[in-house]
């Protein structure tokens, strides 16, 4: 199953944004209601090359964006790729802030029947690491805040949280680890990963000022 690009807006500005600036500048509606129920029965029925990343890959899919979570049809979307995919893993890739909304994490909660999982980037242990990554003032709280709310309202939620790696987040690295074990001492409730930026979209922008901690000569975009 496919990466599928839920929602092309974004509350967060990652300086190793994976998506070009005019992704978000693009009409929104092929990504609403109506255009991903259209784009996803297409892809279903084997009407063509839908979705262009991991389309041949079987076993799961993965809601991607932008941020999934302000789609303006977030919510029947969710409830319309679990009816059409009922025994497929879906993991929902987020920044997490909007499940600091108790009231969205249980909505959620209770819409994300399993096999589901989030997967939730955390930029760093503390609010000034985390947030020069993120480009949003107060968006490290909304995510910690977030990650409590799911783990507290969705006990069969699988969660997994990334470590993306680049010049600003990797030296506060073991600092992120240890603020995890001490937030949230249960680790039975959530895998880490950790994993390297792709170097494409704004990321290859600014990868100029990466490069050099990785003892690299040059780093080719991601497919090139």
């Amino acid at each position: 199953m496919p990466d599928i690009a839920f929602w092309n807006k974004c509350n967060n500005k990652c300086v190793m944004c994976t998506n070009m600036a005019s992704f978000s500048r693009q009409d929104s509606a092929q990504y609403r209601l109506k255009g991903q129920i259209g784009k996803l029965e297409r892809y279903l029925r084997g009407q063509g090359p839908v979705y262009l990343k991991n389309a041949d890959l079987a076993g799961f899919i993965s809601l991607t964006g932008g941020e999934p979570t302000i789609h303006p049809d977030f919510f029947p979307l969710l409830a319309y790729f679990r009816r059409r995919l009922p025994r497929v893993p879906i993991t929902l890739l987020s920044n997490g802030r909007r499940f600091a909304d108790i009231k969205f994490a249980e909505k959620f909660c209770a819409a994300a029947r399993p096999p589901f999982s989030v997967a939730i980037a955390l930029h760093g242990p503390t609010a000034g690491a985390h947030d020069g990554v993120a480009g949003v003032r107060g968006s490290f709280s909304q995510t910690v805040a977030g990650l409590r709310n799911l783990f507290v309202l969705g006990p069969g939620l699988g969660v997994e949280i990334r470590l993306v790696l680049h010049k600003k987040s990797l030296p506060y690295f073991r600092r992120t680890l240890e603020f995890l074990l001490k937030t949230f001492p249960d680790t039975g409730r959530y895998r880490v990963t950790a994993i390297h930026y792709e170097i494409e979209g704004m990321s290859l922008e600014n990868h100029r000022s990466y490069y050099k901690l990785f003892g690299a000569a040059e780093l080719k975009p991601v497919g090139r």
